[in-house]
C-alpha cells in the first residue's frame, strides 16, 4: 500500500488516529508529509486493532510537530530513506511490537 499525492496527512489530538495496515505482512510505503499532534503509523492498538507484523517504509517526511503529541511508528520493520523528526516539543516513538 503506498501513500502518495500532493497533499499531506496531519494527525489531530484524538486517540484513535491511525494509519495501520488490516493484512498482516503487507508494507505501508509513504510518500507523503505526516505530520501533527497524535497517531500510530504501521500498526494500531488503540481504538481499532491490526496485526503486528507489518512493515513501514517512508520515502518522505513524518514530523512530530506539536507540542505534548505523540506519533508512533509500530512495525516489525522500518526502513527510511526520508524525514523523520520530533519538533516543538512533539514526540515521534519506534516501536517494535
Amino acid at each position: 500500500q503506498v501513500l502518495s499525492g500532493s497533499g499531506e496527512i496531519v494527525f489531530g489530538t484524538s486517540g484513535c488516529n491511525a494509519l495501520r495496515l488490516q493484512n498482516r505482512g503487507t508494507t505501508l510505503t509513504n510518500r507523503m508529509l505526516i505530520h501533527g499532534h497524535s497517531g500510530s503509523i504501521g500498526q494500531s492498538v488503540a481504538c481499532i486493532g491490526s496485526p503486528a507484523n507489518v512493515s513501514v517504509v517512508n520515502e518522505a517526511t513524518i514530523s512530530a510537530d506539536v507540542n505534548g503529541g505523540t506519533i508512533n511508528i509500530r512495525s516489525q520493520s522500518f526502513f527510511n530513506t526520508g524525514t523523520t523528526n520530533a519538533l516543538n516539543g512533539g514526540r515521534l516513538l519506534l516501536v517494535n511490537p
